[in-house]
């Protein structure tokens, strides 16, 4: 565990805190406000492997589909939110998204390594 980062301040030396949000932590109000934007900005959603339980972002896709916004979900089940959306594609991400997406799997890179990008579409 010495390789993780730090604090720089000698008193200090404690571990950074990841700017994520821990289970139970309240989203930074500034991003909700930017997610609303850009979600009532959006031309397409894609709900990937989403239980839709976890609010707020739970409630963008449905949010969307209001506003007459295609939005298309991908999951291996069915949920509370899923009537409400335009398209739905059961199965694993890893074999339904590039169907759907109308590209060859093997142009598909699921874990492309660190120092490459995979190909643009």
């Amino acid at each position: 565990m010495t390789d993780l980062p730090r604090c720089s301040d000698k008193k200090c030396g404690g571990l950074l805190r990841p700017d994520i949000v821990w289970f139970g932590e309240q989203l930074n109000p500034q991003y909700v406000r930017l997610a609303n934007k850009m979600c009532q900005q959006a031309e397409l959603a894609l709900v990937i492997g989403s239980s839709n339980m976890v609010y707020p972002a739970a409630a963008w896709p449905e949010e969307m589909a209001a506003l007459e916004i295609p939005v298309a979900e991908f999951n291996t089940k069915t949920n509370h939110e899923t009537r409400f959306f335009q398209y739905y594609f059961e199965g694993k991400v890893t074999e339904t998204l590039h169907k759907a997406l109308d590209v060859p799997e093997e142009e598909c890179v699921p874990h492309p390594p660190s120092h490459s990008h995979p190909k643009k579409h």
